[in-house]
C-alpha cells in the first residue's frame, strides 16, 4: 500500500506548497481538480516526467435535495462524468531527493478518493470563493466525507487544513474553529473514535493552516 499525500480540490497554484511541505513523508502524491493547469502550477519547482494519460468515466455522487451529503450543492447540479488521469514522476528542482510518483486526477475529487488506498497526509484548504479559485462545493470536513477519509488515513497520519468552507458545531469542529485561535498548537479532541492533536501551524497566510496528528 502506498503512503499517499492527497490534496483534493487543489487548484492550479497550491499543490506545490503542499508537496514542498509533505512530499518527503510519502511515496506517492495525488491531486484532484477538474480545472486545467494543475500540472503547470508545479513546473516552477518540480520537474514532471510524463508517464501515462488515461481517460476516466464514472457516475458522479450527488447529494439529494434537502439532505446534508457529500456536497453543498443540490442533486440537479451537473457534475462532469468523465476526465483524465495524468501520471508523472516528479523531481524537486534543485534537490537531491528521490522522485515521487504524482497523479493528477483531472475530474471530480470525490471520485478520485475512491481510487486512493492508504493516506498518510490529507491536505485541504482554501476551497472557498473568496480565495480566488472558486469553490468545489464538496464538504470534505463534514461527517460523511471525513469518515471516508479517516477510513483511509493511516494511524498517526496527518490532516492539514484551514477548515475551508465549514462552520457550526460538530465533534470535529476544531478543524475549522481552531485556526481562529491565537495559539492552537497542542489542542486536542476525539471524533469518529480517533484522537486529533494540533502539532503545528503549517502557514499563516490568509487563514492559518494547521497540522493535526490523528491517532488510531
Amino acid at each position: 500500500m502506498n503512503h499517499t499525500l492527497f490534496y483534493p480540490c487543489c487548484g492550479p497554484t497550491d499543490l506545490a506548497r503542499a508537496m514542498a511541505g509533505f512530499a518527503h513523508l510519502v511515496d506517492a502524491v495525488h491531486g484532484a481538480d477538474p480545472i486545467p493547469g494543475v500540472d503547470r502550477g508545479l513546473r516552477s519547482s518540480w520537474h514532471l516526467e510524463p508517464r501515462r494519460q488515461t481517460p476516466h468515466r464514472f457516475v458522479p455522487e450527488l447529494s439529494p435535495r434537502g439532505v446534508t451529503g457529500v456536497r453543498s450543492i443540490a442533486s440537479y447540479t451537473i457534475i462532469a462524468d468523465s476526465g483524465m488521469r495524468h501520471e508523472y514522476l516528479a523531481r524537486r528542482i534543485g534537490r537531491d531527493a528521490a522522485p515521487v510518483p504524482f497523479t493528477w486526477h483531472q475530474y471530480d475529487a470525490i471520485e478520485a478518493l475512491n481510487h486512493i488506498g492508504g493516506i498518510t497526509v490529507f491536505f485541504f484548504r482554501r476551497d472557498r470563493p473568496e480565495d480566488g479559485e472558486g469553490s468545489s462545493g464538496i464538504r470534505w470536513l463534514d461527517d460523511v466525507l471525513l469518515a471516508r477519509v479517516l477510513d483511509k488515513l493511516e494511524p498517526n497520519g496527518l490532516i492539514v487544513t484551514d477548515g475551508a468552507g465549514m462552520n457550526g458545531d460538530a465533534a470535529q469542529a476544531a478543524l475549522w474553529k481552531a485556526p481562529a485561535m491565537d495559539d492552537p498548537v497542542g489542542g486536542e479532541f476525539v471524533a469518529f473514535g480517533r484522537s486529533f492533536t494540533c502539532e503545528a501551524v503549517f502557514c499563516r497566510l490568509r487563514r492559518p493552516t494547521l497540522v493535526w496528528r490523528v491517532g488510531g
